[in-house]
């Protein structure tokens, strides 16, 4: 991407300063043209403070035909990540010890991670914004895995905290599926899939206690 904007610059700086005329041909039976872009999503750098990725590029080809007209053809890539902030990665993935245990956690805080994408880019795309908890209840969250693992570090114990939080989180989603009968086709797919994720999560848990 680096590359791309240097040699847009290079271009711009090569028409500025030449002096003479420049002259182009367009629209010729049978030429063809090839197009370069890119961009930044949201801001003025391709990564946030945090490491999320925010870009867009595009690559176009263009050919003339002799009625006036011309075939198009591109190809456009937008890629804008967004911060999955969740106690598996902050708090309870250092504390494990066990190295299978450990494993199982990263597996789930990325899988977290790829649901947590797909609903922010849909609600992105209907023009939403999301809402995220509050500094309080994440401070909350924080104090009460502190204080329930700061005598007990074990596989055990972090393995049953874990598995009463997908227990909530399988009621959360059938919760609000029965609260939202009328969503989305595909937000309703989007909870299922959360759903099933949690219930996953549970089972395998379960082996650790």
């Amino acid at each position: 991407m680096r590359a791309i904007i240097m040699l847009c610059l290079g271009l711009w700086a090569a028409l500025l300063l030449n002096p003479g005329e420049v002259y182009a041909q367009r629209g010729l039976p049978g030429q063809v043209a090839l197009g370069v872009n890119g961009g930044i999503a949201d801001g003025f750098s391709f990564r946030d403070s945090h490491g999320a990725y925010r870009f867009w590029g595009e690559l176009e080809l263009t050919r003339y035909n002799r009625n006036h007209s011309y075939w198009n053809f591109a190809v456009s890539c937008l890629r804008k990540d967004y911060r999955y902030e969740g106690v598996l990665g902050d708090q309870l993935v250092p504390m494990a010890e066990d190295e299978q245990f450990k494993a199982e956690l990263l597996r789930q805080r990325n899988i977290y991670r790829q649901l947590n994408q797909e609903a922010h880019a849909a609600i992105d795309a209907c023009g939403g914004s999301a809402q995220g908890q509050s500094a309080m209840a994440k401070l909350n969250t924080k104090v009460s895995i502190g204080m329930k693992t700061i005598t007990d570090k074990s596989t055990r114990n972090l393995a049953e905290m874990l598995t009463q939080g997908s227990g909530m989180g399988v009621v959360d989603c059938i919760k609000s599926q029965k609260d939202y009968p009328d969503a989305a086709p595909g937000s309703k797919r989007l909870m299922q899939k959360l759903q099933d994720f949690e219930e996953d999560n549970r089972l395998k848990l379960e082996q650790y206690l």
